[in-house]
């Protein structure tokens, strides 16, 4: 099993702190050789690198079919119904391309999601899936279990949520990963995850917290039982991460059976440890 998608957020860079697409391109080739198919970007993403990025490295070396792109509409940025269109073109033209797989609005939460409403952005993305210019549709999300819950009510229609989720946020009443998750069950909708290593968080443990896991799989490192825990979610089809290292590649491509039960007892237990 290996669920993960290549996240274009943080991407490799020179000594100059120019971005350096040779190596990009060699991760990108690596990933799509273990298997892997599943780009994402947004408009706001490193001010627009990240698209161009997406460009040079996937698109212009690799056969569309070969592979799915998903970008997001800034929808908070809009001042009309108008610029749905305006900035879809926009990314179409970055990216190189003329239709994406995934379409989404960006980081909805109570302000932005009125603003969605009020320029009928959910009726716009709608529209792109029935001509065929769009394949599925939906959104990220950045709010309480009770928004997501009306959200999703509101609008059936979306195909996927992305949300962030990891284990040491699953039971964070911030966060809200887990009641999140569940609204997508009850929904059924297919769930996409960003912050699976909450940043590099979970790679990076406290020696206690560290020792418990060693103890159980000696072999395993910690991101791997951080991206295990997601990828045995039911609901989850895709895990995004943000990848700017060769070795990246490496661990996060490889096949990952379902954790047990005790397994993500286990893990969840270090979250103690973690929070201190």
């Amino acid at each position: 099993m290996n669920k993960m998608g290549f996240g274009f957020l943080r991407i490799p860079k020179k000594d100059d702190h120019t971005y350096d697409y040779d190596k990009l391109n060699k991760m990108v080739d690596m990933y799509m050789e273990k298997g892997g198919y599943y780009f994402d970007t947004c408009y706001t993403y490193l001010n627009g690198k990240s698209e161009e990025a997406i460009r040079r490295c996937v698109v212009e070396r690799k056969e569309r079919s070969s592979y799915m792109l998903a970008n997001k509409l800034p929808g908070y940025m809009f001042k009309s119904y108008d610029d749905c269109q305006k900035y879809y073109e926009e990314e179409l033209r970055r990216c190189g391309v003329d239709y994406f797989d995934v379409l989404m609005l960006h980081w909805l939460n109570d302000k932005h999601y009125e603003i969605a409403q009020k320029y009928h952005e959910f009726d716009f993305l709608v529209d792109k899936k029935s001509k065929g210019e769009v394949k599925y549709i939906g959104f990220s999300f950045h709010g309480d279990a009770l928004l997501l819950d009306q959200i999703l009510t509101e609008h059936s229609e979306v195909d996927i949520v992305l949300l962030q989720i990891n284990y040491l946020d699953w039971n964070s009443e911030g966060i809200q990963s887990k009641k999140c998750y569940d609204v997508c069950v009850k929904h059924n909708k297919k769930v996409y995850v960003m912050e699976p290593v909450k940043g590099g968080t979970l790679a990076k443990l406290p020696k206690q917290a560290s020792d418990l896991l060693k103890s159980y799989h000696p072999l395993w490192s910690e991101t791997r039982w951080a991206l295990a825990f997601v990828q045995s979610l039911p609901q989850v089809e895709i895990c995004l991460s943000g990848m700017n290292e060769v070795i990246h590649i490496e661990e996060n491509m490889q096949d990952i059976d379902p954790l047990t039960d005790k397994e993500i007892d286990i893990l969840i237990s270090t979250t103690v440890i973690e929070v201190g």
